[in-house]
């Protein structure tokens, strides 16, 4: 038999037997995955469940601070959802100012402050200042939020891996503007849709957006 022959059939069978018997704990390792996600800042648009971000509003409402950073960043999340009795955070005019302030409080440490700052990205993509039943406290907050957004995007540095919805956000920085959306208009009128396709899937930005429109 030739002897590459020979080796490729050793390999094969090396193969085939490298684990055999082993058994794996799988919920270690989604734990560790869902871990280097964190550390990464990927899945940064995945939105907790909206019972956490109630819970967490409803305490901040009630305190106007955050007992742990589990709580900044659910309300981050949970600025524009609707939570009956207690309104929509970022239509109050005293609370939503404050809910900066105390997020600016994890701005020393990089990582976290990124965590909290991706979701208030989203938030500020799913709010619609337009709506008809928007009251002017909300399409002030939510300029207060632009403005907030655009001079912070130096706070997100931090030493290893650049996530990719960071080096979108430097590409699309404009979103954060008055001028949001001249850019891609008029490409659009020149019959380019690249850079607008491109900062939608980048960022996440979902059809219901005040940018799609």
């Amino acid at each position: 038999m030739d002897p590459i022959d020979e080796l490729k059939r050793a390999l094969s069978r090396t193969n085939r037997s490298a684990f055999h018997g082993l058994e794996f704990d799988l919920a270690s390792i989604e734990k560790a995955r869902k871990a280097l996600q964190d550390w990464l800042g990927t899945g940064w648009t995945e939105r907790p469940s909206r019972d956490l971000m109630r819970e967490a509003l409803t305490r901040f409402h009630a305190t106007l601070r955050f007992e742990n950073f589990a709580d900044t960043r659910l309300v981050c999340f949970g600025c524009t959802e609707d939570c009956g009795p207690l309104g929509v955070l970022i239509e109050d005019a005293k609370r939503f100012p404050r809910m900066l302030e105390c997020v600016d409080e994890w701005r020393s440490e990089p990582r976290p402050f990124r965590r909290c700052y991706g979701a208030l990205l989203g938030s500020y993509f799913r709010y619609n200042p337009d709506g008809d039943s928007v009251p002017a406290s909300g399409r002030r907050n939510w300029e207060t939020l632009r403005t907030y957004l655009y001079d912070r995007r130096g706070s997100l540095r931090a030493e290893g891996v650049v996530p990719e919805w960071m080096l979108a956000l430097k590409e699309h920085s404009a979103l954060l503007t008055e001028d949001a959306c001249d850019r891609y208009a008029k490409e659009a009128l020149d019959g380019n849709a690249e850079s607008f396709e491109d900062a939608q899937r980048r960022l996440e930005i979902g059809e219901a957006s005040w940018v799609i429109r």
